[in-house]
């Protein structure tokens, strides 16, 4: 039995590829746990944050900016997962 990474599994659904913002930062959170500190260093705190559980899920987590550089992501139960961080530097109309 093949056991493919989170990465590989949102590759092959489509979900991260060319498409995926260049500016983007991954974090990979191998360990379980609910509290996923990030240093993204995006220099910014108006983020956008995706996260997927180890099945490819995506799930809205809750986070907080620490600083321009650092998040805290907060998941119920504690799980492993990956996190893309965006920053978003200007507002859509």
């Amino acid at each position: 039995m093949v056991t493919l990474s989170i990465r590989d599994k949102l590759r092959l659904i489509g979900i991260i590829g060319t498409n995926i913002n260049p500016n983007a930062f991954e974090h990979v959170q191998t360990l379980e746990s609910d509290t996923w500190p990030i240093q993204h260093n995006l220099n910014t705190g108006v983020l956008q944050v995706w996260c997927y559980d180890p099945d490819g899920n995506r799930f809205e987590p809750s986070f907080t900016v620490v600083d321009n550089n650092n998040i805290e992501i907060y998941v119920h139960p504690a799980i492993a997962g990956i996190a893309y961080i965006f920053p978003l530097d200007t507002l859509q109309g």
